[in-house]
């Protein structure tokens, strides 16, 4: 069997961040609930103990969760890193965006965090059997609903395990 592919449903008041989830910085107030609601998720499963990548579209994306991750409070620090960064051995969290897991996967080389991916790339992960767990999310903007209908046919063409939650 696959790997268990948990999508999550983002409603239409998780579209911005409300006040009282205002950051200091103005670039991390901007970031979208999609990665406000992957950064709690992989916030819970670190503590524990899960390895988990976190799959970004492109590294601005990376980025801005790595700067959003990095305002969480001192007693739910989540220790990550970006992609190419950190020490040798990793850490607990991996930051990677589309484009670099793609040139991993060409030089035959696999992501050391496999018991958890967050899919914030909106991409079918076409090497899913590596992963245990993949979290994937349900936007509320209709061409992106629909892109994650695909891939949640994708995963159950591919026999993984599904299931659906309201975010």
């Amino acid at each position: 069997m696959g790997a268990l592919v948990t999508f999550y449903a983002l409603s239409e008041a998780d579209t911005t961040l409300d006040a009282k989830d205002e950051a200091p910085d103005l670039a991390v107030q901007k970031v979208a609930s999609q990665v406000k609601q992957a950064a709690d998720l992989v916030s819970q499963a670190a503590q524990k103990r899960t390895r988990i990548t976190i799959l970004c579209a492109d590294q601005a994306q990376a980025e801005d969760i790595d700067e959003f991750i990095w305002q969480y409070p001192h007693d739910a620090f989540v220790p990550h890193n970006l992609h190419g960064e950190g020490p040798a051995a990793g850490t607990p969290v991996e930051i990677v965006w589309f484009s670099a897991y793609v040139a991993l996967a060409s030089a035959n080389q696999r992501l050391r965090n496999r018991a958890m991916l967050v899919n914030l790339s909106a991409e079918f992960i076409d090497d899913h059997s590596q992963f245990k767990h993949i979290i994937d999310f349900v936007p509320t903007q209709e061409a992106q609903k629909e892109a994650a209908r695909m891939r949640y046919k994708q995963y159950k063409q591919a026999g993984c395990q599904l299931e659906y939650k309201s975010a």
